[in-house]
């Protein structure tokens, strides 16, 4: 999967993934025999040195030159597709970034990404001290209700019924899940949707908790609930809802959402809308 990714960001939208295949392989033969030749003369060359200094200098000097290649490497590519930390990002900035309304290019991110200063310190300020938030996409049908309350704070998909989304909390953990169950038939946008439905209930939660002596209890996560259902409902400023701007914006950034890279457990529910019993 990630080479196949690599390979299409060279190419031309695809078209000529092919050809580019054939020259990696040739490429690749090439500069691994050259390497082969100066390495053996290399090796000839500091076999015969009395100095070890010399030849660890040798070993780290390679060693460093060989990182930092790597590192020039992934610096050079940018990838549009989204996965769940893409989206987790591209959704915080759209919501409550420098410019609220809009996201990152995929040439943004591939440089924030590779900042590690501020990718390390952004990962670590999301992580400590809070109540830890996992999405599960594609859970059984059964996850909402795991415990009897929870199905009175389920999400429905309200635009076609394509998914249902609900937060479960353990008191006595400091884990909170939120269940994402799908429906068969959805296509990538639903899955997007989902995805991001969820990633707005789990944004809402934080800010939720940042207010003192609020907890994930049943009112709490009511709460939480209702106020990420305004993820659907028009604003009076743009007299859109959250969801059709970030759709267009991230189209508009260069995001490719025909398909999209999140961890699925697979498990698709067939609800019948209607049931015809003869008497």
């Amino acid at each position: 999967a990630a080479r196949s990714a690599l390979t299409y960001h060279f190419s031309e939208n695809g078209r000529n993934a092919a050809d580019i295949t054939s020259k990696e392989g040739s490429q690749e033969t090439l500069i691994s025999l050259a390497g082969m030749i100066a390495g053996y003369f290399l090796l000839k060359y500091v076999d015969g040195m009395e100095s070890q200094r010399f030849v660890w200098g040798v070993f780290f000097f390679l060693t460093v030159l060989h990182m930092y290649s790597n590192f020039k490497a992934v610096r050079s590519l940018v990838l549009n597709t989204l996965n769940e930390d893409r989206l987790e990002y591209v959704w915080d900035r759209f919501t409550s970034g420098r410019s609220p309304g809009k996201v990152p290019t995929p040439e943004e991110y591939a440089e924030y990404e590779l900042s590690f200063p501020r990718y390390f310190v952004d990962t670590i300020k999301n992580t400590w001290g809070k109540i830890r938030i996992e999405i599960v996409v594609g859970c059984p049908f059964t996850c909402l209700f795991d415990d009897d309350d929870n199905w009175d704070h389920t999400v429905v998909d309200p635009i076609n019924e394509t998914f249902f989304i609900n937060l479960s909390h353990n008191a006595r953990s400091n884990v909170a899940k939120i269940h994402v169950s799908l429906r068969g038939g959805l296509t990538e946008e639903d899955r997007l949707r989902a995805f991001v439905h969820a990633q707005a209930i789990k944004h809402t939660a934080f800010e939720y908790l940042k207010e003192k002596r609020r907890k994930l209890d049943k009112e709490g996560i009511s709460d939480i609930v209702a106020e990420a259902n305004k993820f659907y409902e028009e604003d009076g400023t743009h007299k859109t809802s959250a969801w059709s701007r970030f759709f267009r914006q991230i189209k508009k950034a260069g995001w490719d959402v025909s398909k999209v890279y999140i961890r699925d457990q697979g498990y698709r529910a067939d609800i019948c809308d209607q049931v015809d019993m003869d008497e």
